[in-house]
């Protein structure tokens, strides 16, 4: 199905027809008018299968237009679209980055700033300032760091701010580096040293990896169809709702309820057969 049919189609459409038709499109029409087609859905699921698989297509997609669809999906969501965005090269700035900090988890904001600057993106000292509330001591100690050796300069009062954020004893070195001289001390930083992780963990996380591996190849011989098909007719456990299945997405199951006014996304183990 061809994009302009579908977005003319819309505004005639039930969110069942819409969710069931975003399966059937063959390419995807601008920023704006993909974050219009969101207006219509309740679910965050299908709103993300339309924000991932226009991102996938275009190249001409910005940052900006990637926040567009943050409103409508989940924290998790906008880590994977912003993820899906930098690693395809969109143009995603630092400000770009910065402004997603709200709309996902600490742990995966710090992967985005990493990811970020191995795309080869810059923050300025000021952003760097305004990301100390958002990271850990770990993470920006590790950007202030980079930023510093290629080159960029801290002022004053950035100092200050990343000395109760950051690795105290990373920025007063940069301090005495610059010459700025805002803090008095003879602290010295090894630049050149990388974090080692302690021994007893690295042990520890060698078990962990090899009892995950072998419940892997448990899982792998587990048979993995779906237990569910479009059209059943389905129960929310939790809940007693009743709905039909219209779509299946990733393993998620989207159910149209049976007042028909919203349609919902459940993993398997949510539902059971209704007859």
């Amino acid at each position: 199905m061809e994009w302009e049919y579908f977005y003319s189609k819309i505004d005639d459409w039930s969110e069942k027809t819409i969710i069931r038709n975003i399966s059937q499109l063959e390419n995807y029409g601008p920023a704006n008018e993909v974050v219009d087609a969101c207006d219509y859905l309740t679910s965050n699921d299908a709103c993300y299968r339309l924000a991932e698989g226009a991102v996938n297509e275009h190249n001409d997609y910005t940052g900006t237009d990637i926040i567009e669809f943050y409103d409508y999906i989940s924290e998790e969501q906008v880590y994977r679209l912003l993820e899906l965005a930098l690693n395809r090269g969109l143009a995603v700035s630092s400000g770009d980055i910065l402004e997603s900090a709200d709309y996902m988890s600490e742990e995966d904001f710090a992967r985005v700033v990493r990811l970020a600057l191995d795309c080869h993106i810059r923050f300025s000292a000021l952003e760097l300032e305004d990301l100390s509330a958002f990271l850990d001591e770990k993470t920006l100690t590790y950007v202030v760091k980079l930023e510093y050796q290629e080159g960029l300069r801290f002022p004053e009062g950035v100092l200050e701010e990343l000395a109760c954020t950051a690795d105290e004893k990373l920025i007063h070195a940069i301090d005495k580096k610059q010459g700025t001289h805002v803090f008095d001390d003879d602290d010295e930083f090894d630049f050149d040293e990388e974090s080692k992780p302690d021994k007893k963990h690295t042990l520890a996380g060698i078990g962990a990896l090899f009892e995950l591996n072998s419940i892997r190849k448990k899982l792998s011989k587990k048979d993995t169809s779906p237990r569910f098909r479009i059209g059943d007719h389905v129960r929310v456990k939790y809940s007693g709702l009743e709905g039909s299945i219209v779509d299946i997405h990733h393993g998620r199951y989207m159910v149209s309820m049976r007042d028909g006014r919203k349609v919902e996304s459940y993993s398997e183990n949510e539902i059971e057969s209704c007859w």
